[in-house]
């Protein structure tokens, strides 16, 4: 686990992935494993959100199921759940984004918004002081900021022998 460890801390996901599903071949119920897994997914050259989502769950399911002791050795037991929240939080925000830019509307968004906004109380309610915290609320704040500021404004209705009002 501290080789996979390492290249996750030096940014090297891509290689950090077939390490780390090795690791899980060995001990599925490894939640350190599973969240680091997801830290790759969600940064690698080719994100896969969906599924760091999906392996963030994971690593609190198992988190909950093994008495919440961190199995990161460097993370309280605390900070394991409340960064799995965050991460969560921060997948949301990248998904946003993504709809954002191929155009969606404010409408579209409403629901990663409100997922969002769910993963900072989880993660507030277990570190209400963090820094994260702020961070990932004022983020998804300014996301939806924008997201209204792309809205288009109401089409004028053009009525049939009417020329549209200017």
């Amino acid at each position: 686990m501290q080789e996979a460890e390492t290249l996750v801390l030096d940014a090297k996901f891509d290689e950090a992935i077939p390490v780390l599903k090795q690791r899980l071949l060995d001990d599925p119920e490894d939640a350190g494993a599973h969240y680091y897994l997801a830290r790759c997914f969600q940064f690698a050259s080719k994100p896969w959100l969906a599924v760091a989502q999906g392996e963030l769950e994971t690593a609190l399911h198992l988190f909950a199921k093994q008495a919440k002791k961190s199995p990161i050795a460097r993370f309280s037991d605390a900070y394991f759940e409340m960064i799995c929240h965050i991460d969560i939080g921060k997948i949301r925000l990248r998904q946003i984004m993504a709809v954002l830019d191929n155009g969606g509307a404010l409408e579209d968004i409403q629901p990663l918004l409100a997922s969002g906004r769910e993963a900072a109380a989880n993660a507030r309610r277990i570190m209400p002081d963090a820094n994260e915290v702020k961070e990932l609320e004022a983020n998804l704040a300014q996301t939806e900021k924008l997201a209204q500021a792309l809205r288009p404004p109401p089409a004028t209705p053009v009525y049939p022998g009417t020329a549209p009002m200017t």
